[in-house]
């Protein structure tokens, strides 16, 4: 049985402490480490940022996207992902042209030069989490997404603050 100590409101097991603090780690080791030679590069000029890199990263894994599905997937406004997408091209590590089904929409695409480096970056990040899904079992994977999806849902927009 887990002993509860009081958190910073009320009750709080150490199950869920450890959670937490395993969860901290989780996303500060996502952010740590050197930035790859490509992204330190565009860096130097100021334009880009820490912040523009889940632009990069969700084009790099799923490929063009619009402006508007990248701000939804950001949880961003569309003025700050088409400030991000602007800023990004300008630095020339991404591209904007027409979509050929929509010419009113705006496709996004890892630039010519950044493309390669982009999508290895990637590959390393996702081999990470590959190995996870390919360690744990069907139902540890379901209890895992189960698990994240509610912290997910618990934390709602409460944190947009924060981002």
């Amino acid at each position: 049985m887990d002993e509860t100590e009081h958190g910073a409101d009320g009750p709080l097991s150490e199950d869920a402490r450890e959670l937490m603090r395993t969860l901290r780690e989780t996303f500060l080791a996502l952010r740590a480490g050197r930035p790859p030679d490509w992204i330190a590069a565009a860096t130097r000029g100021g334009r880009v940022s820490p912040r523009h890199l889940p632009v990069l990263f969700e084009v790099a894994l799923d490929g063009p996207h619009s402006v508007t599905t990248l701000a939804v997937r950001l949880g961003v406004s569309l003025p700050a992902a088409s400030l991000m997408v602007a800023e990004l091209d300008e630095a020339g590590l991404v591209t904007r042209s027409p979509d050929p089904g929509d010419r009113r929409r705006t496709l996004v695409s890892l630039g010519p030069g950044t493309a390669e480096s982009a999508r290895r970056w990637v590959r390393e990040r996702a081999a990470v989490f590959q190995g996870v899904v390919d360690a744990l079992g069907p139902d540890e994977r379901r209890g895992l997404l189960r698990g994240l999806t509610l912290i997910r849902e618990g934390l709602g927009d409460g944190d947009a603050a924060c981002r």
